[in-house]
């Protein structure tokens, strides 16, 4: 959001210049391009399915992401429409959802003329265009270049990974659970425009009985198009009906239309596919009985602090750091990726790799 805003200020400065409402010595552009996130990869990536490039954002957790463990991975079709990857960021620095990787994929500047095909399975006549569809090849490139890739070059766990799409990513992103329901371990699908493919809706009821423990978000805007609300409700009527062995969820959200209901999408979805993980419930006396002072080989002293059912790291210099409980004794520093393991004796700082001992003096 701060970028655009940036871009709004630069915009009515320039025009208040123009209208010589602004000196010359006020703010000058000298350069203009795309915003881009301050974090997080971006790829250009060949495929030899598609025979063209894609852009491919890779957004790890705010507070960056966890050692020695594979975690959840997002595959956001459409981009994540600019939201999913720094909302999905956000949560999971926050710990409102499990650690997770938002891999965003996107067609170049100048290059979605070719979304419609590529999302598109056989032939025919949507919204009054002739499509010869490459949804073969773009499903190739998803899941035989791509998706190895980031498992290879990232902590991204296969048996969490989740596609996001909507409206003909959405019809796209059903087509693959109705055809190879162990791509993915769960979907989110948005406004599905079940035209593009209406074997999805013929196929779902039966992959439902069949598929076990699979999750399945479906969602619309209450003010879109009554067709695509319809097509929505169909496609988690099939989901879920008799017999269903998947975990499915829809909504419709009030008063949205056909892209306007991102924000409270990705938030509501991204929190029930991915969970918090379940962290040791200390009690306020056992963090009232390791708070004091340890002093370190080097003569520096860690406060530890007990403040109601909080416990805090004081080091000289720097404020107050929240140490949240893992296990018994054992307590993180998420937003650093520090440890502090607790003993009798005194305490173990894990920091950037190095531990740092630390003996009780009061």
């Amino acid at each position: 959001m701060s970028f655009r805003v940036s871009l709004a200020l630069a915009t009515a400065l320039l025009m208040a210049s123009a209208s010589g409402a602004c000196s010359a010595a006020g703010l000058r552009v000298v350069a203009r391009g795309p915003a881009l996130q301050p974090f997080g990869d971006r790829l250009e990536v060949r495929s030899q399915a598609l025979g063209r490039d894609m852009i491919v954002t890779v957004t790890p957790p705010l507070t960056g992401l966890p050692k020695h463990r594979k975690v959840a991975a997002i595959y956001a079709l459409d981009g994540g429409y600019g939201e999913a990857g720094p909302i999905g960021s956000a949560m999971s620095g926050g710990e409102a959802i499990a650690p997770v990787l938002v891999v965003a994929v996107e067609w170049p500047p100048g290059q979605w003329k070719y979304r419609d095909e590529d999302l598109f399975f056989g032939s025919g006549t949507i919204d009054g265009q002739r499509l010869r569809g490459r949804g073969a090849a773009y499903e190739t490139f998803l899941l035989k270049e791509l998706k190895p890739y980031i498992e290879a070059h990232y902590p991204a766990d296969p048996a969490q990974a989740i596609l996001f799409g909507h409206s003909a990513a959405g019809t796209f992103a059903a087509g693959i659970l109705v055809r190879d329901p162990d791509a993915f371990a769960g979907w989110i699908i948005g406004s599905p425009a079940l035209e593009y493919d209406p074997r999805v809706l013929a196929r779902a009821a039966t992959v439902s009985r069949t598929v076990v423990g699979k999750r399945v978000f479906v969602a619309a805007g209450a003010a879109e198009n009554p067709t695509m609300v319809a097509d929505t409700h169909s496609l988690a009527e099939a989901l879920s009906g008799p017999g269903s062995r998947l975990a499915v969820r829809s909504k419709l959200y009030p008063g949205a239309r056909h892209g306007g209901y991102f924000t409270p999408l990705f938030a509501e979805s991204f929190a029930w596919m991915l969970p918090p993980p379940q962290t040791y419930a200390a009690s306020a006396a056992d963090l009232a009985s390791l708070a004091g002072d340890y002093r370190t080989p080097d003569g520096q002293v860690l406060r530890i602090i007990a403040r109601d059912d909080q416990l805090f790291l004081r080091r000289e210099g720097r404020r107050d750091r929240e140490l949240k409980p893992r296990r018994e004794g054992v307590f993180e520093i998420p937003e650093l990726r520090e440890q502090v393991t607790f003993s009798p004796q005194g305490l173990v700082a894990s920091i950037a790799g190095a531990r740092t001992p630390a003996v009780r003096v009061r």
